[in-house]
């Protein structure tokens, strides 16, 4: 995706952000990206709808395709959490098909997103430390560290190890449902048609070859290996 949106001419950070976002884990890895690498609110708000629409219309098509596909139950689940971008995509084209499938599609899921903490960093790294070296003479601003990927991880250990209460754990699931509106809520907000008409077409365009190539890699690894 970020080459051909180089071919396209695309912004660096737009492509890249939607790169992630189509990659990862949808809104929530542009959302922990974008100011790992300085993005501005244009690019967040953009990538995240570009993914959002991409995402949905291929929930919607999985679901209309399954039949067809010739994948077994877990077969399915596991092509569908290894292609959709949101969790909420790949909840809604898995339920369908069954409970099975549903929680094999979760767990794959899972998978992808907590790669967010690696990609994240590495990005960070990578972004901050070419921008260093070209602002070398005017004096670094140093990197940018996202702190709150250390939280994501750590949180994510305490739970894995039963060492957070359920009752606690569902309160603040909850709570991040409910502050992850209001950001969204936020973006929306902010959302300026002129600056999506200018910036979200060829985002959609290159978000829309990425995923092309993510389902079809997929779909024939799933039909290869036999999962």
């Amino acid at each position: 995706i970020c080459y051909l949106g180089r071919i396209l001419a695309v912004e660096e950070k737009l492509a890249l952000l939607t790169a992630v976002g189509t990659g990862i884990c949808g809104a929530a890895a542009v959302a922990a990206v974008a100011p790992t690498i300085k993005a501005n609110q244009d690019e967040t708000v953009v990538s995240v709808a570009s993914v959002a629409v991409l995402g949905t219309i291929g929930s919607i098509l999985y679901i209309l395709l399954k039949p067809f596909l010739g994948l077994g139950l877990d077969e399915y689940g596991i092509f569908v959490g290894s292609t959709l971008h949101e969790v909420a995509h790949v909840v809604a084209a898995s339920q369908p098909a069954g409970e099975s499938a549903a929680n094999m599609a979760i767990l794959t899921k899972l998978g992808r997103v907590a790669l967010l903490i690696p990609v994240t960093l590495g990005i960070s790294l990578w972004f901050n430390m070419r921008d260093a070296r070209k602002e070398q003479s005017a004096g670094s601003q140093g990197l940018s560290i996202p702190w709150f990927i250390f939280g994501f991880l750590g949180l994510s250990c305490l739970n894995t190890f039963g060492l957070i209460p359920h009752d606690l754990t569902s309160v603040m699931l909850h709570i991040s449902s409910l502050l992850m509106i209001m950001a969204m809520a936020g973006m929306g907000l902010s959302v300026d048609l002129v600056i999506v008409k200018r910036m979200g077409i060829k985002s959609l365009f290159i978000g829309f070859i990425g995923s092309l190539v993510i389902s079809v890699a997929g779909l024939l690894a799933v039909r290869t290996l036999h999962f």
